[in-house]
């Protein structure tokens, strides 16, 4: 007994640290720390259990799909180099690092889903939400220096807010706590939402998730209000069309008639602030088919087309897009970036038709999968608002070999195949 309650401790810890260390990735702090923690825990893991090879074939699968573009993408890459190589410098292309990435990440939750199935199914999960809610104290910590001027915010990152369009606005800062820029931040914030909203119960959940959405507010991120909102909708719509309940409730029509008045003054101040100027400038200003960002979403189409059949079918090759722009350019003339900061252009200039169908496929499959659960209607809306919040946050953030994107399509996972009543932590 002592000996099994030390391995428990051991391994809780890396799993614990690795999962809490999932947000910094994309804030200012060394990424060294998350990795030494994932290989931490898959060795321990190896080396402290006796049952690590016995993986879940249902959960291998599930990932297996979702990374089936990416094997198409390695498919293609040495045919693209023949095809395409006095196109594209390939000898620029260097696909360990993305190979290596998925492997892990892949290897990590084959193996914690084996581990902690018959232990403790919400511990990953409820370490992230710590994580994520550490990244939310930095938020509130830039938040009183900004708005307050109480305290300092020492840490530098892209929080200025200079003009949109040559429209320049009375504020000059935006929110992202230690995350490099606010579209990494506001998705992170979106997270917390959604785990406090699962982790917590009665006013702590009401004032968690209060908390993250006036952080997602004032981000003034236009891709996180977009995904929040897609999200929230689509949630809602398919709870709704699966558990088939339009009933009318008087205690809701009384709710509704409380709260109508402050949301109508609150969207009156909004509407008519500069805030919101900025927000509809950065979303619906004709000017933005012209940035930078649009073009690297819609010009790869173009150029697949008028590229060879076989990479316009398989694509050009794993982590290909990061050479494109050896070859084509933004219209001020700089090369185009490493990534569309889209998953569904890369995936389709990475893995061709063939991938993207395959990708889309898979969130099909999840949603009918969603479907047929017969949980409670609090998990349905989980697992739809999970699921739904990495397809919306993907058009805006193309982190699909992240930890982060691993553990919530792990979480959908979990949603679907366990009912979170029956599981200690969970508070649905």
């Amino acid at each position: 007994m002592s000996l099994n309650f030390k391995k428990v401790n051991i391994i809780n810890f890396p799993i614990a640290m690795v999962s809490l260390l999932a947000f910094s990735i994309v804030t200012i702090i060394p990424n060294y720390f998350f990795y030494f923690f994932m290989l931490s825990t898959i060795l321990m893991m190896i080396a402290f259990l006796t049952n690590w090879h016995q993986i879940d074939k249902k959960l291998f699968n599930y990932f297996g799909l979702f990374l089936l573009p990416s094997l198409i993408g390695c498919f293609s890459y040495p045919i693209s180099m023949i095809l395409e190589g006095e196109v594209f410098d390939y000898s620029q292309l260097n696909i360990l690092g993305r190979l290596s990435n998925l492997f892990l990440l892949f290897v990590l939750i084959l193996f914690l889903h084996t581990y902690i199935k018959d232990k403790n199914i919400s511990l990953p999960f409820r370490w992230y939400w710590i994580g994520v809610g550490l990244l939310m104290i930095t938020a509130i910590w830039q938040f009183t220096d900004v708005f307050l001027h109480l305290t300092n915010f020492p840490f530098e990152t892209r929080s200025n807010l200079h003009s949109t369009y040559g429209v320049e606005y009375s504020f000059a800062k935006r929110l992202t706590g230690i995350a490099s820029e606010p579209s990494y931040f506001v998705m992170l914030a979106i997270d917390f939402i959604i785990l406090s909203f699962l982790f917590t119960r009665g006013l702590k959940k009401k004032i968690l998730i209060a908390i993250g959405l006036l952080l997602v507010f004032l981000s003034l991120s236009p891709s996180g209000y977009l995904t929040l909102f897609f999200t929230l909708i689509g949630a809602y719509i398919f709870t709704k069309l699966k558990h088939l309940t339009f009933k009318f409730k008087w205690h809701s029509v009384f709710i509704f008639i409380m709260i109508s008045p402050i949301v109508i003054m609150f969207l009156f101040y909004f509407l008519n602030s500069a805030y919101f100027d900025y927000v509809y400038n950065r979303i619906a200003d004709p000017r933005m088919l012209d940035s930078s960002r649009a073009y690297m979403s819609y010009m790869p189409f173009c150029w697949a087309w008028e590229s060879n059949p076989v990479s316009f079918l398989f694509g050009h090759g794993i982590k290909s897009y990061s050479i494109i722009g050896t070859a084509f350019y933004l219209p001020d003339g700089s090369p185009v970036h490493v990534t569309s900061n889209n998953l569904f252009v890369d995936t389709f200039w990475e893995a061709g038709l063939l991938g993207i169908i395959v990708l889309l496929v898979f969130f099909i499959y999840v949603i009918s999968r969603a479907f047929k659960i017969k949980y409670s209607k609090v998990q349905s809306f989980s697992t739809f608002f999970v699921l739904f919040n990495l397809v919306f946050s993907s058009i805006f953030r193309a982190d699909f070999a992240s930890f982060r994107f691993f553990i919530l399509l792990y979480l959908v996972f979990i949603l679907i195949h366990y009912d979170l009543r029956s599981i200690k932590g969970f508070h649905v």
